[in-house]
């Protein structure tokens, strides 16, 4: 289970930062706390998913990757020539920076067209402004050593764990692709003010001093019934109980051996 709060603002009396580089402990932070209605963490969407697309959306694109995905033309001399981002087999053709760009291209043409009425020719245009725009995200995103969309392109994972590339898998790599794409270009072209965090109606206010001076004086412990923790507490998952540390019983502390253990 994850914790439905997630870090909205800092608020810092006066500088962030010690001198010595430091950081100071914040005044007051405020929490966004999602409803969970969905089942989920992230029903606000702040970090939005397949479930926060408008219906619909990651089917079109999905079908639009597959009339791309691995079109072949066979020649008269039957030669097989491949004119998809990918061979039937799942080798990648194209470059994983060409295909990558090919997919945001086809995915934005789709997802910026709000209404779903406006001219393709002109949704085309828009799709290729949005794409230079953030041409060097893109192809970050693309290829980086640490988190990029290249693994699912070349089937690292899947090659890897010798998996074998059937049409259910195909249509899976499709539908994984379609959905990585689409819900990065929904969070970038995302108003500022549609943001989780700017709703005060999900706020919650943590005051740091007054935080600091219950558990320095108020608070009790649940072992040996003092109040008060000088140095760290330690609580349960739920955070319904805490206990000083010395008070801790999970770390269980070596004992001296005895005279029979020693020989």
């Amino acid at each position: 289970m994850h914790s439905p709060e997630t870090l909205a603002f800092e608020i810092h009396l006066g500088r962030k930062q010690k001198k010595n580089g430091n950081y100071r402990t914040p005044f007051i932070s405020i929490w966004t706390v999602d409803p969970c209605t969905d089942g989920t963490d992230d029903s606000l969407g702040w970090f939005m998913r397949d479930r926060h697309m408008p219906k619909g959306l990651i089917d079109k694109v999905e079908k639009e990757f597959a009339s791309e995905w691995d079109t072949v033309h066979i020649g008269e001399n039957g030669f097989v020539y491949n004119c998809g981002w990918f061979s039937p087999q799942g080798k990648n053709v194209l470059s994983v920076s060409a295909i990558v760009l090919n997919m945001y291209i086809y995915a934005a043409k789709i997802a910026l067209d709000r209404d779903g009425k406006t001219d393709p020719g002109k949704m085309w245009k828009i799709a290729w402004r949005f794409v230079n725009r953030r041409y060097a995200q893109i192809m970050y995103f693309a290829e980086n050593n640490r988190d990029s969309i290249k693994d699912v392109i070349v089937r690292k994972f899947q090659i890897g764990c010798d998996v074998e590339y059937s049409p259910e898998k195909r249509k899976e790599m499709i539908r994984e692709c379609a959905s990585i794409v689409v819900c990065d270009i929904m969070r970038t072209t995302r108003k500022w003010y549609r943001h989780p965090k700017w709703n005060p109606r999900y706020w919650k206010l943590q005051f740091h001093p007054w935080q600091q001076f219950k558990r320095r004086y108020w608070d009790k412990c649940c072992e040996c019934g003092k109040r008060g923790f000088k140095g760290a507490a330690f609580s349960d998952w739920d955070g319904t109980k805490r206990w000083h540390q010395e008070c801790d019983k999970s770390v269980k502390r070596p004992t001296a051996p005895t005279p029979e253990q020693n020989t």
